[in-house]
């Protein structure tokens, strides 16, 4: 697993708490999931908090050279774990639903039209985390974020929603 070392965020970029991964690792494991792609590493924290829950992480970032939209993995994997930027949530839903893995995108629940049609489409599963998250930027937790978050999952969960 390559980690990228911690630098200065974007606005985009803002890293997942360890609290809001621990719910998911449970049904990876369940799963038998071994090996997560991570294609928006960032820093690299979402990364670190998998591989010391046991599972082998593959990192890449758009920063690093590997366009999620547009990158082809070359390498073996079992899920897509990824807290996605916002402001590309459905773009990411778009391409995990396209590559036919399964995934995990911890986005907030905030829902769209089209959302709703990929949802129909292909179906959802939702781990909706009851707390409000603390998202870190820069090395520092933030407040509480002003909405609630789930991940958005598909042959990740044995039910379609499940609350932790």
């Amino acid at each position: 697993m390559v980690v990228p070392p911690i630098s200065t965020n974007s606005d985009q970029e803002w890293e997942t708490p360890w609290q809001a991964v621990t719910p998911l690792a449970i049904h990876l494991k369940r799963k038998k999931y071994k090996v997560v792609w991570e294609p928006a590493c960032g820093n690299g924290q979402l990364a670190r908090i998998l591989k010391k829950l046991g599972f082998e992480v593959i990192c890449t970032d758009i920063k690093y050279g590997q366009d999620f939209f547009t990158f082809t993995p070359e390498f073996d994997y079992d899920v897509i774990v990824t807290n996605p930027p916002f402001n590309q949530r459905i773009q990411f839903l778009r391409r995990c639903y396209k590559l036919g893995k399964p995934f995990a995108l911890l986005m907030p629940t905030i829902f769209t039209i089209e959302m709703g049609n990929l949802f129909k489409r292909h179906g959802i599963e939702l781990l909706v985390l009851t707390r409000r998250m603390r998202f870190i930027k820069e090395g520092k937790k933030s407040s509480s974020a002003p909405f609630s978050v789930a991940w958005f999952c598909h042959q990740v969960i044995d039910e379609k929603l499940v609350f932790y």
